[in-house]
């Protein structure tokens, strides 16, 4: 404390982080999200290529591309499950809130920080899942049919995915929200 009673400036940081921090720390995510939202886009417009590919190869020349399907199944596994987390940063994931938005404000709070510990739980559930049969797959050294790709791979998306979730709701947790870049 000091002279006038109230707590030093440094003690009442180390109780609470400063608002600096969280919109640092939302900043960044925020980047960093974007990127790897960049990044899927780029996997799908991969996908579609693939895909066009395979359809011109068969119907001109009447004959698949060995492992077009194969390749575009992981793409969109990674895309589905690496994507989740930035739906969920961004805040943009379905959700049936009719009735909630007319609840008081206090009340939509308690839910949030409810459904945040929910999602957290069930994705560190799924990430511990994920993990083992990830781990199974490389035990078994299982690859794809096709290309003999290591079914560790598209693996490694849910488990990338369920990891980003969980962090994600951890931030939601901890008060962390997103911040539109350049305001």
């Amino acid at each position: 404390m000091n002279a006038t009673g109230n707590e030093a400036p440094a003690t009442q940081a180390l109780v609470q982080p400063s608002a600096s921090w969280r919109g640092r720390t939302s900043r960044k995510v925020t980047l960093a999200a974007n990127v790897v939202s960049t990044l899927l886009g780029w996997l799908l417009i991969a996908a579609v290529f693939v895909n066009c590919a395979n359809v011109v190869s068969r119907y001109v020349f009447s004959r698949a591309i060995l492992g077009a399907e194969e390749i575009q199944v992981f793409i969109l596994v990674w895309i589905t499950f690496v994507g989740i987390a930035g739906v969920a940063w961004q805040g943009e994931h379905l959700r049936m809130d009719v009735l909630v938005q007319r609840l008081p404000a206090g009340v939509r709070t308690s839910l949030d920080r409810i459904d945040a510990l929910l999602v957290a739980a069930l994705a560190v559930f799924m990430l511990y899942q994920s993990w083992h049969f990830t781990a199974l797959m490389i035990d078994l050294d299982r690859n794809s049919d096709a290309l003999r790709i290591p079914m560790a791979i598209p693996h490694i998306g849910l488990v990338t995915g369920f990891l980003l979730l969980s962090a994600v709701s951890l931030m939601r947790l901890a008060g962390i929200r997103r911040e539109v870049i350049g305001s």
